[in-house]
């Protein structure tokens, strides 16, 4: 039901105060948290407050050290997955999709098959 919603933009959960549309109740309840200005997840370290726990557990790396993000390809980590996924195109030639263990070795590929 779900898939066919967001399919034919089927927004049923309709925010009563800014009229915001969603197709999913846990989008919706999300939403509708920050108009009540909720905060339901406290860093117990800086005491900085998070409506959602996704951004609250990548917060709280920073004052742990945690990075169980890793690069399958030079083995680097990471403490979120955005910053993984942005350092993986490093490796990636831009023109062939080929990728590489460091920077140097795609940037020698580069003028050697494409220039």
């Amino acid at each position: 039901m779900r898939r066919h919603q967001t399919h034919t933009g089927n927004k049923p959960f309709i925010c009563d105060i800014c009229a915001k549309e969603f197709t999913t109740k846990g989008n919706f309840d999300r939403h509708y948290r920050k108009h009540m200005g909720e905060k339901t997840f406290v860093s117990d370290i800086c005491g900085k407050v998070f409506t959602q726990k996704g951004h609250f557990d990548t917060h709280y790396r920073t004052h742990t050290g945690e990075k169980p993000y890793a690069c399958n390809i030079c083995g680097k980590r990471f403490s979120d997955r955005r910053s993984l996924t942005k350092h993986v195109s490093t490796h990636e030639c831009g023109v062939c999709g080929k990728t590489f263990s460091r920077n140097d070795y795609r940037y020698r590929h580069y003028k050697e098959k494409h220039q």
